[in-house]
């Protein structure tokens, strides 16, 4: 009885520090950084026009949407398959309820996206609750997700929070499955949700599918034989989901924001690919910035050829470099605070582009601790997977533990040699399961890991 009063207070702390922030004027959030038309504007919203500022959705946050004509509003070139339409769906379904004059708040996604974090969140503080540091567990989980850098996507179509309230769900169906040793459709269900929250995440189907199919666990070697293979399909679906034109602006992104100024011979790399050493002029553009070569036929006819897997191969066959460009990510790949996206509406009076200062205790020790210490943290995962991979019994937190480090370290790497363009913001998922990790790490400490959540048994 006493560790659901704690839950219920931790929630309501939760619920408290989260509608301060997302509801009471003025509101925080994200401003558009041209990517939320391809959540809304399949279900016929957009910014009103403002013909007098018309970059004005990229230093505010949009606080109002309207109903346009469909074929105006839609970009089905940059559409794909994702978890968070379901989401979306929800919030514009309370939208039409709510609001006769069709108007859409964007504070009505940001309590569809608080809902589903605050019930995952219920659902992990439940499973855990058996832990000899559960209290210090809620608590800074808590502190953890009501940051503003964590919390400020909540206000906006981003799809970050899919992914935040799908690990969060994962995380607590991974520890309820460890314990029983058995394997649930809730399991697969957060996981197959996690995978297509966003294309970024199918690479997490890989060490998500050989977890399933490793830890110990009563099901039929059939079973998990056919649910690993699902959320191996399942993340192939949502990248033969994503069209040739975003595909080809991460491929732009990659080779002229990273490839070339890292390297110390940008015309040598570019004749290695079988390109015009002529192209270096783009060098340090990004595909829709400014001097963009994005649309020079040369270029998108050798980024079809070489593909984004080849531009990955590159780093591959050089060690050098791969080392080079992971150094480069270091100091920054911690922050959680996303570039370029202010957090305030036009009605604040703020200046544009202006980013909050208050909730931003966890996200400053990000900045000026984590990113101090960002190879050691990544050493560290990967001693602390291969550790508890061998060391995992039956009831033990040890697999769970895994599992979360080889998501984190592929979340990482994925992020890391995907989009070049904005990288903070594209290491969203590497932090939060960053912190959930050394959360989880904390708090087995306390005891040894068979008796963490073997202790519902001992204390019925």
């Amino acid at each position: 009885m006493k560790q659901c009063w704690t839950c219920l207070l931790l929630l309501g702390a939760f619920g408290l520090l989260a509608s301060v922030q997302l509801f009471r004027p003025p509101i925080v959030g994200l401003a558009d950084n041209g990517d939320f038309q391809r959540a809304i504007g399949r279900f016929g919203y957009a910014q009103p026009q403002n013909e007098h500022e018309p970059l004005l959705r990229f230093v505010y946050v949009a606080p109002v949407y309207t109903m346009q004509p469909l074929s105006q509003v839609r970009q089905k070139s940059h559409e794909f398959f994702t978890s968070h339409t379901l989401l979306v769906a929800l919030a514009v379904g309370v939208s039409r309820i709510t609001s006769r004059s069709g108007t859409f708040f964007i504070t009505t996604m940001g309590a569809v996206h608080m809902a589903g974090i605050l019930a995952a969140l219920a659902r992990l503080l439940f499973v855990t609750r058996y832990l000899r540091a559960h209290l210090f567990f809620g608590a800074a989980l808590v502190v953890i997700l009501t940051d503003v850098g964590y919390l400020a996507y909540c206000n906006s179509f981003f799809s970050e929070p899919a992914s935040c309230i799908f690990a969060l769900w994962f995380t607590a169906e991974a520890i309820s499955a460890s314990r029983k040793q058995s394997l649930d459709g809730k399991l697969v269900a957060a996981a197959l949700l996690l995978i297509c929250a966003k294309p970024q995440n199918s690479p997490l189907a890989v060490p998500l599918a050989c977890y399933v199919y490793m830890m110990p666990q009563r099901s039929s070697v059939r079973t998990r034989i056919a649910t690993s293979t699902l959320m191996l399909l399942a993340a192939a679906v949502v990248l033969h989901s994503v069209k040739q034109e975003p595909t080809l602006e991460i491929s732009y992104n990659l080779l002229f924001s990273a490839i070339l100024p890292e390297s110390r011979d940008p015309r040598a790399d570019l004749e290695a690919m079988g390109m015009d050493p002529e192209l270096v002029r783009f060098k340090n553009t990004g595909a829709w910035g400014a001097n963009s070569g994005f649309h020079d036929q040369q270029v998108r006819t050798t980024l079809r050829r070489i593909g984004q897997t080849g531009l990955v191969a590159f780093y591959m066959q050089r060690p050098t470099r791969l080392w080079r460009h992971l150094t480069t990510l270091f100091p920054i790949a911690t922050g959680i605070r996303p570039e370029c996206c202010a957090n305030f509406t036009p009605s604040s009076g703020l200046p544009p582009g202006t980013h909050a200062t208050t909730f931003t205790v966890w996200s400053k020790l990000h900045e000026q601790v984590f990113g101090r210490i960002t190879k050691f943290l990544l050493l560290g995962l990967c001693i602390s997977f291969v550790l508890y991979l061998q060391s995992g019994k039956p009831g033990s937190l040890s697999n769970v533990l895994a599992v979360l480090s080889a998501l984190c370290i592929t979340a990482f790497l994925t992020a890391a040699f995907g989009d070049a363009n904005e990288p903070v913001k594209h290491q969203y998922l590497f932090n939060l399961l960053l912190d959930m990790t050394l959360l989880l790490l904390l708090a087995s400490c306390r005891g040894s890991l068979p008796q963490i959540v073997c202790a519902k048994e001992r204390n019925p």
